[in-house]
């Protein structure tokens, strides 16, 4: 059965903590800094030592993939064996001869079942190519002794249907119905007595459990049905042709039934505690998320929101805070509605987005925060003067002066004041046709700052506006 990641629903689980009896995908539980670093993984919660799952946690279960087993067969090289098999009766003559063909063909058969075995026990389904064959061929003598022992209970079963009749052929179907289990015996054992023996077979039973009966029945209605077909042409082709016809069609169910056991070993792996070929020491490549963001997620879909908060909170109070950060923050806190939090966040929220230069994203920012607090004022004069730059820039004039607006009552001392009260007054005489307005605000700056460096700027300002409304220059 697939597990899920408990914080990603959509992701198969690689590891489980114990103690909490959590399970988490590879997002929840990355990779240690140093990828060669032997420190275990952690969990997030209690930080005790995770322990991983079984691949086969992550793979569908093996009735979701009969097709492609059933389609294994006709891969390249299960293709060329099928089609030596129906060759041997027809060069072969019948007798002694066609027996120890059938041996010869047999052996090297078991070597490439041997080595699909391998493979699709550690969860690839996809066709081996002639280098795995000859790995497999040259590295273990198990393929050519199970070969032998498939031979001599082949050659039992025929005997027994030729003489036994009902009995042989349903001495056949059992034997049939129990390879599956002979070999996944052998396999996670490693050694011919953990299959072909009783208390071989009956652990395989006892772990995999009554999902075995598909496994004992597959096999039987394949084969039974291949001679069925091939029986329909008995009586019109030669004995060569059929008994050819028939060692395909057994060459086809032997490489179906090693694929779908191979791949039942896989699934039920941690049941039959397996380890696959080669699968020691090999370190999957996680994706490594941002701890902060991780923890988060968890905080949140714990419904632990308040933690959530401090935890992001103390994240944007560092000096080197990222835009990503204050993001991050603003909109947990502006989903839960905390007006405090929002209002005392804004300012360095406008200030890092402003210095990456992100005046559009700070123009949207505060008009939310202006429609959500109508009474909402930045803190600093320093990025009000600013904010009411990008607003100008984006043409919003009218909510440039509005920033700026009482900036004389909410900081007296501040020494931007005259550069930005210029910076209103223009607008509202350039861009908003309101001179009155204008001269208005440069006049305060004239009885105010009479020796400022902007004094001419000043003066000439009123000037202009004096003129344009008919008034006589101050």
């Amino acid at each position: 059965m697939t597990l899920y990641c408990r914080y990603h629903v959509l992701e198969p689980a690689d590891w489980r903590c114990q103690t909490c009896h959590i399970d988490y995908c590879s997002t929840c539980s990355p990779d240690p800094a140093d990828e060669d670093s032997t420190i275990p993984r952690k969990c997030p919660h209690c930080k005790a030592n995770l322990q991983p799952l079984a691949a086969a946690y992550n793979a569908p279960p093996f009735w979701q993939r009969l097709t492609a087993f059933l389609r294994y067969p006709f891969s390249p090289i299960a293709g060329v064996l099928m089609f030596l098999a129906f060759l041997v009766p027809l060069v072969a003559p019948e007798g002694v001869l066609l027996n120890l063909a059938r041996l010869g063909f047999l052996l090297p058969l078991t070597v490439y079942l041997w080595a699909v075995f391998e493979k699709v026990a550690g969860g690839d389904v996809e066709p081996i190519g002639p280098k795995a064959l000859m790995e497999t061929a040259g590295r273990t003598p198990l393929p050519l002794y199970l070969g032998l022992m498939l031979a001599v209970l082949a050659g039992g079963a025929a005997f027994a249907v030729e003489n036994y009749h009902f009995a042989g052929k349903v001495l056949v179907v059992v034997l049939m119905g129990l390879l599956p289990a002979v070999l996944i015996g052998v396999a996670s054992s490693r050694s011919l007595g953990g299959g072909f023996s009783s208390s071989g077979v009956m652990n395989v039973l006892s772990c995999v459990g009554p999902v075995y009966l598909a496994l004992f029945l597959l096999p039987n209605l394949l084969l039974g049905s291949l001679l069925a077909f091939v029986g329909l042409f008995a009586d019109v082709l030669p004995d060569a042709v059929g008994q050819g016809l028939d060692m395909a069609a057994f060459t086809y169910v032997a490489i179906t039934v090693f694929v779908l056991s191979a791949y039942v070993l896989f699934q039920f792996q941690e049941e039959l505690d397996y380890t696959p070929e080669g699968s020691e020491g090999k370190r999957k490549q996680y994706k490594r998320l941002d701890p902060v963001q991780l923890q988060l997620e968890m905080l949140l879909k714990d419904g632990n929101y308040s933690k959530a908060v401090t935890l992001l909170r103390m994240d944007v109070d560092k000096k080197a805070a990222s835009i990503a950060q204050h993001e991050r923050y603003h909109k947990l806190i502006w989903a839960l509605g905390q007006e405090a939090d929002l209002l005392a966040h804004a300012t360095p929220y406008f200030k890092a987005l402003l210095q990456a230069g992100r005046g559009v994203q700070a123009a949207g920012v505060f008009r939310n925060l202006m429609q959500r607090y109508p009474e909402f004022k930045v803190a600093e004069p320093e990025v009000r003067l600013d904010l009411a730059m990008a607003f100008e820039q984006q043409g919003d004039f009218k909510l440039a002066v509005h920033i700026l607006s009482g900036l004389h009552k909410d900081h007296a001392q501040y020494p931007g004041l005259p550069e930005a009260y210029l910076l209103a007054a223009r607008l509202l005489a350039e861009q908003l046709a309101m001179p009155q307005k204008a001269l208005a605000l440069v006049q305060f700056l004239q009885g105010r700052y009479r020796n400022h460096r902007l004094s001419a700027d000043i003066n000439r300002m009123q000037a202009d506006l004096a003129r344009q409304l008919g008034q006589a220059p101050a």
